[in-house]
């Protein structure tokens, strides 16, 4: 039986928005990772507990949770 492709590692900088000064940090992770995977790794990396809002950006979209982004289109509307 073939062995699954070896994974591969991935340089992200990960940065806090509207923050200064600036946070960020520069981290290694498999390319076969999951954002549930990145996600709980961040947690840890940051010395985080999951108790704030977060998203992820890729390219023009958005991923987070979904309370999270009802909330930011409300409040999109509402600047209007």
């Amino acid at each position: 039986m073939p062995k699954p492709p070896l994974s591969k590692a991935v340089a992200l900088r990960i940065e806090l928005k509207e923050v200064a000064p600036l946070v960020w940090r520069r981290v290694l992770v498999p390319d076969n990772w999951t954002l549930a995977a990145l996600h709980n790794y961040l947690q840890w990396v940051m010395g985080w507990t999951d108790s704030h809002a977060h998203e992820f950006e890729i390219g023009a979209g958005l991923v987070a949770p979904d309370w999270w982004i009802r909330d930011w289109k409300g409040a999109k509307r509402r600047r209007r």
